[in-house]
């Protein structure tokens, strides 16, 4: 068997198996059932109330009303206002979606997206929820000039995905590959379509290819100067130590300081944002990473002036 076809037969060996899993599931918690009938759920957000789409193919944390990282709305409350473009990499599923909604009404919203799946759920959510000045586009983001890239997907109906494998080779064994189309966030701001001024705000989630990102963010770095929410995990081999160092050199030669955002218990919360002092952050097996791996870049003209201090609770 070549090594196409083994990833083939895996790839359709845990098709079937999470097709069981789904029936087991709808099953087990009938209020599935009901979300299916009527066709969609409803997930709260800083007690407001959104409408989630619900099908088959729902994606399970909205089908079991979670709402993820809760903590995010205390950030975002502090740093956007009505007038803010807030630019979403790796928008996944449209939960900051909500969340930027719901801490600022008129705040513009656009979202990237690599996974087709994951754009047509962003669609209807938008859709269903009349979410004006929100968009969502199908591409993966890149270096500036780069037009496609290949995106690899873990598993049949997964909402996770990667364009660069090689950081996390044991989860993406055996993986999905497809072309996607491919696009900067330089590029993203100057296209017509948007008609963006000024971009206060990006937030990067992209399985550990956050370099990859921030080197198509060059131009609006320079201009904008917008605050840059990363998702960072600790390195556990070279290729990730080497990528964690490069990124850290980019965004000093911007002029950004790095600081970390500190959760509390439930993650429902920031307790203090930590200016960084040491950096890469190395692997510690058994440690709390959940508390510890969300950094926010700030300007460092910008860092005094806005609502919060470093090391003191936000208000």
């Amino acid at each position: 068997m070549t090594e196409s076809s083994r990833d083939k037969f895996f790839y359709k060996c845990k098709l079937l198996y999470y097709k069981w899993k789904w029936i087991f599931d709808v099953v087990k918690k009938p209020r599935r059932i009901r979300d299916l009938k009527r066709g969609y759920g409803i997930a709260k957000i800083l007690s407001q109330n959104f409408y989630v789409p619900v099908s088959t193919d729902t994606p399970v944390p909205y089908a079991d009303r979670i709402i993820s990282e809760k903590w995010m709305e205390d950030l975002l409350r502090s740093l956007l206002n009505n007038k803010s473009v807030f630019i979403d990499v790796g928008a996944h599923i449209g939960q900051t979606m909500l969340k930027v909604k719901a801490s600022q009404p008129l705040c513009r919203y656009i979202g990237i997206e690599p996974q087709k799946e994951c754009v047509e759920f962003l669609e209807k959510l938008i859709k269903i929820n009349n979410l004006e000045n929100y968009h969502s586009v199908w591409a993966a983001a890149a270096p500036g000039g780069q037009t496609s890239s290949n995106l690899y997907i873990p598993r049949p109906g997964a909402t996770s995905s990667t364009t660069a494998p090689e950081f996390m080779p044991q989860k993406y064994l055996h993986s999905e590959s497809r072309t996607v189309p491919a696009i900067s966030v330089d590029e993203l701001k100057k296209s017509e379509k948007f008609d963006i001024d000024e971009i206060s705000m990006i937030k990067i989630d992209v399985e550990r290819n956050e370099l990859s990102v921030l080197q198509g963010c060059d131009d609006v770095m320079k201009t904008d100067r917008p605050c840059i929410l990363l998702e960072i995990l600790p390195f556990e081999n070279d290729t990730m130590f080497s990528s964690q160092v490069e990124l850290k050199e980019l965004m000093d030669s911007k002029q950004y300081e790095m600081y970390r955002v500190i959760k509390n218990k439930n993650l429902d919360h920031v307790e203090a944002l930590e200016k960084v002092e040491k950096w890469p952050l190395a692997f510690q097996p058994g440690s709390r990473t959940r508390y510890y791996r969300d950094y926010l870049f700030i300007p460092e003209e910008n860092a005094g002036r806005l609502n919060f201090s470093a090391n003191s609770k936000l208000p």
